[in-house]
């Protein structure tokens, strides 16, 4: 199945879930359906709030609770975990309200957070206000690209091979990265 059908299928329910607990690819796509008309704006800027904050909650209080994931993670997540940790204790305050726009770190930020001892009222606020800015960037991207594909756009095609080839870009940047750092 695929990610547009069931959001198609199973609407909201499959935003909330797919927010909660990977977040960009899902509400790129939700937005993208909102643009095209299936799916309603209010609705998807609200469930994908609400997924994504609930998710953040979720990881913040396994780190608060000190027991751990209830899986076992490999030794990619510790490196990322040691990384948000360094962040976390040098940009406290920007960390915690720009870590969304992370790609990739979706859990292991607010658990490290968590693990930090932060307040979890504080984490909640800063939480909230991050999460909102996230879901209004990614939606706009999102109907950026719904209207890429809503016919006859000119700059359609010029969108998508501009972000084609930023993405790859991006990948080759951090295959680089990745090749340096073993």
């Amino acid at each position: 199945m695929t990610l547009e059908t069931a959001l198609l299928t199973y609407g909201y329910g499959a935003l909330f879930v797919g927010t909660l607990v990977e977040g960009e690819t899902f509400l790129l796509a939700a937005a993208v359906l909102a643009s095209l008309g299936h799916l309603d704006w209010a609705a998807v800027l609200a469930v994908a709030f609400a997924g994504a904050y609930t998710g953040d909650q979720i990881f913040f209080h396994l780190g608060r609770s000190g027991r751990g994931l209830p899986l076992r993670p490999g030794p990619g997540w510790r490196r990322r975990l040691e990384w948000a940790r360094r962040l976390l204790s040098a940009h406290r305050l920007k960390f915690i309200l720009g870590y969304r726009f992370l790609y990739g770190l979706r859990a292991v930020i607010p658990f490290a957070i968590g693990a930090s001892g932060c307040p979890a009222g504080r984490f909640m606020a800063l939480s909230a206000a991050g999460t909102l800015a996230w879901v209004l960037v990614s939606a706009a991207a999102g109907r950026l690209l719904g209207a890429c594909f809503d016919g006859g756009s000119v700059a359609g095609p010029r969108l998508v091979a501009t972000a084609a080839g930023g993405l790859l870009v991006f990948g080759v940047w951090r295959w680089r990265r990745q090749v340096r750092d073993r």
